[in-house]
């Protein structure tokens, strides 16, 4: 039974799919040598976790976030409507970015702005924290 298991192990090694052995003498031996020669690199650029993802700038930015009375934003689109929805997904209110964006009628809480943009389809949600 040892020698089967002894011998699978030395397969094992052999193939290459544990490619860096443990032992004594191969873990000096990459001791030894410089780390850039100890290990092959993985990737020869910065590991983002992003790769394949595209990423795209976010068009509206809301603040003061938390906010007390009033909020601004600031968009590289034009925006139509902002619709406030409490953590429930239920309206709250419903604000025109063209004109003073008072939220004071809502209680403290966590808020979510969906905004619409006039040019696109594309609608964009930001959390917003009202504070009293």
């Amino acid at each position: 039974m040892q020698k089967w298991i002894y011998v699978i192990i030395m397969l094992f090694f052999m193939s290459g799919v544990y490619s860096q052995c443990s032992c004594v003498l191969c873990t000096q031996k990459r001791l030894e040598q410089p780390v850039s020669q100890a290990f092959e690199p993985i990737s020869s650029g910065p590991i983002t976790g992003l790769e394949g993802s595209q990423v795209e700038p976010t068009p509206a930015i809301l603040y003061p976030n938390p906010a007390r009375d009033e909020i601004q934003i600031r968009s590289t689109d034009p925006i139509t409507v902002i619709e406030i929805l409490n953590v429930q997904g239920q309206l709250e209110l419903w604000l025109d970015p063209k004109q003073h964006m008072m939220i004071n009628e809502l209680p403290a809480g966590i808020y979510y702005a969906r905004i619409y943009f006039e040019n696109s389809s594309k609608v964009e949600v930001e959390k917003l924290l009202v504070v009293k």
